[in-house]
């Protein structure tokens, strides 16, 4: 066999045939690990002609031993990894793209978009969610990625074929407590490993914990290491922010700001601050700032950085300045 998908599930009744549409179109063979579904998810696999396998799922669990158990069950030469609520957008042309690859290509990154219950998108990243069986293996509890187990160095490359993530609506606060025990487990079984204490520091933030998540934010940023650091900078900001600390979000987004200086974001938001602290002047400057800045293509689904919504910024803060100077 040639190409592999391979799945883990529980309970996705709802988006399993969604998801299992074309797979045909991709793959020759279909790999389901089921983790204790207690809804027709097994017999909807099944009916599309998947090789079904149960994993012995034991609370908190462990998704990425979940995962290798499927990789290690297929056949294929590569392997394509996808969840129940996520959709390949052209499965023929990713299939064309793997039959493609040279020798020396190890993996694909491929172009993630995230959808909100509304079907806004809200955002777009890329990630190796395909590539040589043998050659990458999955890590940690939660937030799961494939690791290099090669020799040498991998050759991945990116390809703009979409998988789409559009989650069941009330999904998130149903299973925010299991992954912050995954989480939890995962930071104290690998210490030192930068991975497990940025998705913490995340979770804590979704889940609206500011001060916890300042706390793991200023953890992660401590490690040795030069992954996600404007992600984390951006984040530990929300969370001064919601704590009514603008003085403590600045100092954050300058960091995120001189680490990524192309990035419109890191200017709005700063400008956003100091307009809530009435600095429309300095806010002027960032927001200016921000327009002769390309939108490169990763970040075009940031909102308010481009078109109507940076201008809308603009036109507030001159608005204000306008209203001070008459008063004055």
């Amino acid at each position: 066999m040639t190409i592999s998908l391979a799945m883990i599930v529980k309970n996705e009744s709802v988006c399993l045939p969604r998801a299992l549409a074309n797979w045909r179109e991709l793959a020759d063979e279909l790999i389901i690990v089921d983790t204790g579904s207690t809804d027709d998810t097994v017999a909807i696999a099944e009916r599309h002609g998947a090789a079904v396998l149960h994993y012995d799922w034991i609370q908190p669990g462990h998704k990425g031993a979940a995962r290798q158990m499927g990789i290690d069950a297929a056949g294929g030469e590569w392997v394509v990894v996808l969840d129940a609520d996520e959709i390949i957008t052209d499965p023929a042309g990713l299939r064309r793209a793997i039959l493609d690859a040279p020798p020396e290509r190890t993996g694909f990154c491929v172009l993630f978009e995230n959808y909100d219950d509304e079907g806004k998108l809200t955002l777009r990243w890329y990630q190796n969610r395909v590539f040589r069986r043998g050659l990458y293996r999955y890590r940690h509890r939660e937030h799961e990625m494939p690791c290099w187990c090669g020799d040498g160095e991998p050759a991945e490359f990116g390809v703009n074929i979409v998988f789409e993530h559009r989650a069941p609506a009330g999904r998130g606060p149903v299973k925010a407590g299991p992954m912050l025990d995954r989480l939890r487990l995962d930071v104290e079984e690998n210490p030192g490993d930068p991975h497990p204490v940025y998705f913490l520091h995340r979770q804590y933030l979704l889940m609206e914990d500011w001060k916890a998540g300042i706390e793991w934010g200023a953890r992660y940023l401590a490690l040795d290491h030069d992954r996600d650091l404007c992600e984390c900078y951006g984040n530990m900001a929300s969370c001064h922010y919601m704590l009514r600390d603008v003085q403590g979000a600045i100092p954050c987004l300058h960091n995120a700001a001189a680490e990524q200086p192309h990035r419109r974001i890191w200017w709005i938001r700063l400008a956003e601050m100091h307009m809530s602290a009435g600095q429309w002047n300095i806010g002027l400057a960032h927001l200016r700032l921000a327009s002769e800045l390309w939108p490169t293509f990763e970040w075009q689904w940031e909102p308010g950085t481009y078109g109507a919504g940076l201008q809308a910024l603009i036109d507030k803060c001159q608005r204000a300045l306008a209203e001070m100077h008459h008063t004055h």
